[in-house]
């Protein structure tokens, strides 16, 4: 199995742009792109100067691999038009590598974190978890994963779903209740800013901590009265006193045990 130092990526989105970037910085040759939208390479990705190809089976025969970060739901058909004899991952964190099983060397190259364009440059760490097609190519891609990251691990395309669902719910859920109370926070005429220094903290503490070791608040102390004027206080605001209800709820259930 060739080591890899010459790739191609299909996408310009966030985790193309972070991933280009920080391979660019590493010596990685990125050689090629393609995305539907050339109107959307943003300047962090012209700058590593990749050749912008019109059509995928452009993509030149010498990469090492192809990256495809773009939607999952487009992931398999954009395998199936990429030249055969080029090694192929994506970035899914929920699509199973069968998909792209079209050739014999295809995995997953997931990046565990949330990534946006104005982070391309900055030192924040990203976790990458492998899935391979067979052991050669698993490990050029462990040495690939480790030219950008500290934390590389092999994960089955199971075990990847299991924990993007937990990412989904760390990340994604809980920036939704951030949104939730700076937009209360707002109507309220209040700064949501106070809060930033408590969200700091609960973050730090679980670095270490277990997380259910950590909970605080009236439905942990089963302090009803609280837990009622909150909800009176959020009578006009049913989207964000359903989900006090049913937060409160669970809290106060796990708290029995």
């Amino acid at each position: 199995m060739q080591e890899i130092k010459r790739i191609g990526i299909i996408g310009s989105g966030n985790v193309a742009t972070n991933l280009a970037i920080k391979f660019a910085n590493t010596g990685i040759e990125f050689a090629q792109i393609f995305t539907r939208n050339q109107k959307s390479l943003n300047a962090a990705i012209t700058r590593c100067r990749p050749k912008v190809i019109k059509d995928i089976a452009l993509f030149d025969r010498n990469l090492h691999l192809i990256i495809i970060a773009a939607p999952d739901d487009s992931i398999e058909k954009i395998s199936k038009v990429i030249p055969n004899e080029i090694p192929v991952v994506h970035t899914s964190g929920s699509v199973a590598i069968a998909s792209i099983a079209n050739r014999s060397n295809y995995g997953s190259f997931y990046p565990l974190q949330t990534l946006t364009i104005d982070n391309d440059n900055k030192n924040i760490p990203i976790p990458i978890l492998i899935e391979a097609s067979n052991t050669a190519f698993e490990s050029e891609l462990i040495k690939l994963a480790e030219t950008i990251s500290s934390q590389v691990s092999v994960f089955s395309s199971e075990n990847r779903k299991k924990l993007h669902l937990a990412a989904v719910v760390v990340n994604n859920f809980t920036n939704h209740l951030y949104s939730e109370a700076e937009q209360y926070c707002i109507e309220s005429g209040i700064s949501f800013d106070l809060l930033k220094p408590l969200l700091k903290e609960t973050a730090r503490k679980v670095q270490t901590q277990s997380a259910g070791s950590i909970q605080t608040g009236p439905a942990k102390r089963k302090d009803m009265n609280i837990i009622e004027g909150h909800l009176n206080m959020l009578s006009e605001n049913k989207d964000l006193r359903d989900l006090y209800q049913l937060i409160s709820a669970q809290i106060s259930k796990k708290s029995i045990r």
